[in-house]
C-alpha cells in the first residue's frame, strides 16, 4: 500500500549538464537535470549487453529484443533509452571517444601545438583501437559512425579551446 508520507523521499540523484540538440547539432537549451541512478544503471546494462552480443554475433544479426533480453529488461525499457540499436551504437562510440580524449587531453594545454598534437594522438589512438587486427570487421562495419563521432567531438573540443584561449575580439 502506498504511504503518502513517503512521496517526498527520493533516491539520491546525480546532476549533469544536459543539452537538447537539434538535428544539425545546434544547442537549443541547456538545463541541469537530475539523473536517477536507476536510469544510469539500466543504460549501462544495455550498453554491456550490446557489447557482449557483439562478441558473438554480427551487428546486423542483433535485434533490440536480443539486447533487451541480455540486459534483463523489456523492449519498452530499451526504447525509453534509445530509439534503435543504431542510436545505441552511436552512444557507445561517443562514450568510447570521450574516454580516449580524456586520457590524452590532460595537463596544461595552453600551447596550441601541444593541444593539437594531443588531439591528433587521441584521434590516432581511437582509430588504431578500432582498426586493429582483432577489430578490423568492426571498423569496416562502423567506419561512418566512428568518423561522425570523431568529427563532432573534435570540432566541439577545438571550439572550446579557442573560446578559452583566444580573446573574443580576435575571433
Amino acid at each position: 500500500m502506498y504511504d503518502s508520507r513517503l512521496k517526498n523521499l527520493r533516491q539520491p540523484t546525480i546532476s549533469y549538464k544536459c543539452c537538447l540538440v537539434a538535428k544539425l547539432g545546434t544547442a537549443l537549451i541547456h538545463v541541469n537535470l537530475p539523473i536517477d541512478p536507476r536510469i544510469t544503471r539500466t543504460r549501462q546494462r544495455l550498453i554491456d549487453a550490446f557489447n557482449q552480443l557483439m562478441h558473438d554475433h554480427p551487428f546486423d544479426d542483433i535485434t533490440v529484443r536480443d539486447i533487451a533480453r541480455q540486459a534483463g529488461v523489456n523492449r519498452a525499457t530499451f526504447y525509453a533509452h534509445f530509439p534503435d540499436k543504431h542510436a545505441l551504437l552511436d552512444a557507445i562510440m561517443a562514450i568510447c571517444f570521450t574516454d580516449t580524449l580524456q586520457r590524452w587531453l590532460v595537463g596544461p594545454l595552453n600551447d596550441p601545438e601541444i593541444y593539437l598534437e594531443r588531439l591528433f594522438l587521441a584521434i590516432t589512438d581511437q582509430l588504431t583501437m578500432f582498426n586493429g587486427t582483432e577489430c578490423q570487421d568492426t571498423f569496416s562495419t562502423f567506419e561512418a559512425v566512428i568518423e561522425v563521432q570523431i568529427k563532432a567531438q573534435v570540432c566541439k573540443h577545438i571550439q572550446a579551446w579557442f573560446r578559452q584561449h583566444i580573446p573574443a575580439q580576435v575571433l
